[in-house]
């Protein structure tokens, strides 16, 4: 994530507040969206914003993606789920006001260390798995679990953000979601399900998989399906779909037989 002042073609200054809400540092841009720290004034609260660029007009479908997020958001409310705190929508702007929590994602930790203890991988993976369970309760699938969508606090709360593409349970199908909002919205293919690869309608237990091959990155070092040597010439989704995981004791001998 980068750190930086965010510049906007609406002026000739940096983006210095979001409604009530006081913008302190930019952390995180992508393509549609950029993410800032703030804080939330009279409350003096420490805040995240989600905003959408303001080269990309409201009305267009990339935004409809962030809008989509906070009516899932609006309905879950959980520890390890980002809590939705305030949405605005104006001709001119498209923004979430979520809750901020002090760390640094999974793929940050990643970076910094390829194996994790299996002890930690089994903590983190409980509190990911009953954020999950209060989302599958209430009938979304979240279809994006993946480390950079996972964050860690520095006191030790695990949180699930980014539910931009979730949906409804077997309400929607991958191909429909392409023509909808295009490439963008279909997941992240390393760590996707055979069924959502292939357009599949999914349910609960597509998340499953993708919280399995969270894990087992965090115990082997790397993915289930990865191809180390990069010598088969095949995509992930590919072997995915068609060759079964590599053991884990195969990568990790020392991991404990019920993890």
């Amino acid at each position: 994530a980068t750190r930086s002042s965010f510049a906007s073609p609406r002026s000739s200054g940096v983006i210095e507040r979001f409604g009530s809400c006081r913008v302190l540092e930019e952390i995180g841009s992508g393509a549609v969206c950029t993410v800032y720290r703030a804080v939330q004034e009279p409350l003096g609260r420490t805040v995240a914003v989600k905003a959408l660029k303001p080269t990309i007009a409201t009305t267009s479908p990339f935004a409809s993606h962030l809008e989509h997020e906070a009516k899932v958001l609006g309905e879950l409310s959980h520890p390890n789920v980002v809590s939705l705190l305030d949405f605005v929508k104006t001709e001119g702007e498209l923004y979430l006001v979520l809750e901020y929590l002090d760390g640094r994602s999974l793929s940050e930790l990643y970076a910094r260390r390829k194996r994790q203890r299996p002890e930690a991988a089994a903590a983190l993976g409980s509190e990911v798995a009953r954020g999950l369970v209060h989302m599958h309760a209430r009938g979304f699938v979240h279809r994006d679990i993946k480390p950079a969508n996972i964050l860690l606090s520095k006191a030790g709360e695990v949180m699930i953000v980014d539910f931009g593409i979730a949906q409804r349970e077997r309400t929607l199908r991958e191909d429909e979601s392409l023509a909808a909002g295009g490439a963008a919205a279909f997941g992240t293919p390393a760590y996707m399900s055979p069924e959502q690869i292939l357009g599949e309608l999914v349910d609960a237990r597509s998340d499953l998989f993708s919280l399995g091959v969270v894990l087992y990155q965090m115990v082997a070092g790397v993915r289930p399906f990865d191809d180390e040597d990069g010598g088969d010439g095949r995509t992930a989704s590919q072997r995915i779909r068609r060759d079964p995981a590599k053991p884990l004791r195969s990568r990790s001998p020392d991991v404990p037989p019920a993890l």
